[in-house]
């Protein structure tokens, strides 16, 4: 069994038009915190008597019938206080991360600059940007606990397309002999439901936040991240790595 665990979540799909931004994003932390965490997030949950912390849910309540619920709850007993208290509700889950020693990795793509990379160079090995954020995902996270080599396994979100694509990523990284620490370190991957995991529904949060962070630095570089962002990466020390224009640019090769 895996000492640390990786658990991470996708926010927005690149075959999605509409996505500007895609992210992969999560947290590693070893088994005994993770179940501590867990607890907590449970304990908050039941406090709040609310269903599986879900972000883009909670942000288009209309569109999802349980948050739907919630919200119209929330307004028969205090009229006009939605928003504030969502906000309220998920900065307390998210102080759990701060709480517990968990830290935050993983990537966050510009996918519509991405789309218009030509299909050679970077691109022609790393067709989607999950892959980018699937390889930062796995290298930053060993890189963290490279002083404890205990093993490190990987816990994704049960999504069929992306876990398939997740896992032939894996595969693909552990027989690259330059990187020979992700097979020796890397000890298996798995995928769950996220409305039965705390862990999964704490990477949603980060993965969605770190994306609106990237799609608001895209119009304003002196975009000043909102303090829920700053809490689940105890801010600025575990960041996710960001992808923009001139970064992948770099890794691609000429400007396009």
């Amino acid at each position: 069994m895996a000492f640390w665990s990786i658990c991470a979540d996708e926010s927005c799909k690149i075959d999605n038009p509409n996505c500007a931004v895609t992210s992969l994003c999560g947290f590693l932390a070893n088994a005994p915190e993770w179940d501590k965490f867990g607890a907590k997030w449970f304990e908050c949950q039941r406090d709040w008597n609310v269903p599986a912390i879900h972000m883009a849910w909670i942000m288009h309540p209309d569109e999802h019938a349980e948050w739907d619920e919630v919200r119209k709850r929330w307004e028969r007993s205090k009229p006009g206080t939605w928003e504030s208290e969502r906000d309220r509700m998920l900065m307390q889950f998210a102080r759990l991360t701060e709480e517990h020693k968990l830290y935050c990795t993983g990537a966050v793509v510009d996918a519509e600059y991405f789309r218009l990379m030509p299909k050679n160079g970077y691109k022609a090995g790393y067709k989607d940007p999950l892959f980018l954020a699937f390889e930062v995902l796995v290298l930053d996270s060993i890189a963290l606990v490279r002083s404890h080599p205990q093993s490190i396994s990987i816990v994704l979100d049960d999504d069929e397309e992306q876990a398939m694509n997740c896992y032939y990523c894996l595969k693909f990284l552990q027989k690259q002999k330059e990187i020979p620490e992700v097979k020796e370190r890397i000890c298996g991957i798995c995928f769950g439901d996220d409305s039965k995991y705390p862990q999964l529904q704490a990477a949603d949060m980060i993965a969605y936040d770190a994306r609106n962070v990237l799609r608001e630095r895209k119009a304003n570089l002196d975009y000043d991240p909102p303090d829920r962002y700053k809490v689940l990466t105890k801010y600025p020390i575990y960041e996710p790595k960001f992808y923009e224009k001139r970064w992948l640019e770099k890794l691609h090769g000429p400007s396009i």
